[in-house]
């Protein structure tokens, strides 16, 4: 039996059965097997892009969606700004879908239109929703219309700037749906997966100046710190740092602060260095500074993180919940303190941006602080990243590099100081 299975598996080997065809039926023969084995090796290639894309070959693109005003009056203009950038700055996008939510039903504000094309889309299709009992959407689409090689020559994160205009008193949100919103690459390999601030609030006074509330949590509570008996214990919590809306990794989830207390008249106190410690809600809080012979009194308190201005904290927003108004603080010795920020995204943002290129910052953002970014993009050496990183993700990417960008166009270059 076995003899005679074996004489069946030599009659038709490979050679003896190409032998046995005519030269027509030979060639035919061929062309099938060339045709299956295309047919099987893009098959093949479709499997791994489509349906078993390991995640390693998902990129993330972060999103920060802010407002150029947070408090207008009834008849002002005012822009909505999503910036869209990869995280692997060797990437580029090659078309944005975004529905952008704002919850308008009592019809505060109208959609008046997109202000800024960015340098490399060329087609933008705009449309609103239908005003529903919750408020009104806008569909956004873009599509860039050059070859992949122009979009490598053109910047890889999108400006999206949406202008509006108020029309009714009243507290407007605006949030890009993130169950439908599409960022696609120059190729189907590049698949985008998108983190990031997706939301912000515009508060619309009346012609008058008179502006709705917004709840202000209390900006100062006890800590279980043993502070001097001539002094004071003070540790910040809830704040945030520009560009940083997740939990770094744990190596790189730690940023030094000074922090600077004056008297009302600006004669300086004295300076603390704190860590900020970032917790899995993306927010901030550090570690407590211990001030000695601090009498009992009113004080400014400012904040300077390592690659960021100098900010005066804010003890009392308006009834608006934007402009600050008491910059002050009341401390009594022997006494703990935690500063948190008023329920506002202009006050617990500290902004990014002065860099400290030669182991020291100088207080302002300036070319020099733009051009070291834009020198060094795409790098992950650690000397570079330890200086220009300011999103905490292990790279010098698009995103450090739009976000003193960012605060220049809203007319802040140096720290405040008093």
């Amino acid at each position: 039996m076995l003899e005679s299975i074996r004489r069946v598996i030599n009659k038709f080997t490979p050679k003896k059965l190409l032998s046995s065809l005519t030269g027509a039926h030979r060639l035919r023969f061929l062309l099938i097997l060339l045709v299956a084995f295309v047919v099987f090796y893009f098959l093949w290639i479709y499997i791994n892009t489509y349906i078993f894309k390991p995640k390693a070959g998902v990129d993330d693109v972060k999103y920060d969606m802010t407002a150029a005003a947070n408090k207008v009056k009834v008849g002002d203009e005012f822009t909505v700004s999503a910036i869209v950038g990869p995280d692997d700055s060797t990437k580029r996008v090659s078309a944005v879908k975004l529905d952008v939510a704002f919850d308008d039903a009592a019809d505060h504000v109208d959609y008046l239109d997109y202000s800024q094309v960015p340098e490399y889309f060329t087609e933008e299709v705009i449309k609103i929703a239908e005003k529903s009992a919750t408020g009104k959407t806008l569909h956004l689409v873009l599509v860039a219309k050059k070859t992949t090689a122009a979009l490598q020559e053109s910047s890889s994160s999108v400006q999206l700037t949406m202008k509006f205009k108020a029309k009714r008193s009243g507290i407007v949100h605006f949030k890009i749906n993130e169950d439908t919103d599409q960022v696609v690459g120059t190729s189907s390999n590049i698949v985008f997966s998108p983190t990031g601030t997706r939301e912000t609030t515009v508060v619309i006074c009346d012609v008058n100046g008179d502006c709705p509330t917004i709840t202000v949590t209390p900006p100062i509570t006890a800590i279980p710190i043993t502070p001097p008996a001539d002094g004071i214990a003070l540790a910040f919590s809830d704040f945030r740092f520009q560009g940083i809306v997740t939990q770094p990794a744990s190596d790189v989830n730690k940023i030094k602060a000074k922090i600077t207390i004056k008297k009302e008249d600006n004669t300086l106190v004295g300076e603390q260095e704190v860590e900020f410690i970032a917790s899995s809600s993306g927010l901030w809080n550090s570690s407590p500074a211990i001030f000695n012979q601090l009498p009992a009194g009113k004080y400014k308190v400012f904040v300077k993180g390592n690659k960021h201005l100098q900010m005066k904290l804010c003890a009392k927003v308006n009834s608006a919940g934007q402009d600050c108004e008491i910059g002050i603080f009341t401390f009594q010795p022997a006494n703990p303190y935690v500063i948190k920020p008023p329920s506002n995204e202009v006050y617990n943002v500290f902004l990014a941006g002065d860099l400290p290129r030669y182991e020291h910052q100088d207080g302002v953002i300036d070319s020099q602080d733009l051009v070291f970014l834009r020198n060094n993009l795409g790098s992950k050496n650690d000397d570079k990243v330890k200086i220009a990183d300011l999103t905490l993700d292990k790279i010098v990417d698009t995103q450090d590099h739009s976000l003193p960008i960012f605060v220049l166009g809203l007319g802040i270059n140096q720290d405040t100081d008093e």
